[in-house]
């Protein structure tokens, strides 16, 4: 799971950044997690990230399923993930 967009980054502007959550936790109400942004699926899967980004603190509801999803689905609300599409 993961999802794929325009990202800048200091400037520059990385066509299709394939982003995936690499670290998830929180609790019944809260769920927190790193982010990786890579050039390309191909990087990756090489651990060569470009921008790691934290997020803390996002709404959770222990009853709306897949945490993980939910998790995708809170960093598709953020303004500059907003045009992610999911891969």
């Amino acid at each position: 799971m993961a999802i794929q967009t325009d990202y800048d980054f200091r400037g520059i502007r990385v066509k299709d950044a394939y982003i995936k959550i690499l670290h998830f936790g929180g609790n019944a109400q809260f769920i927190n997690f790193t982010v990786g942004v890579f050039a390309n699926v191909e990087k990756a899967g090489e651990g060569e990230k470009i921008d790691e980004v934290y997020f803390d603190m996002m709404p959770f509801d222990i009853d709306a399923g897949n945490p993980l999803r939910q998790a995708y689905g809170k960093l598709k609300q953020i303004s500059r993930f907003a045009n992610a599409a999911d891969v």
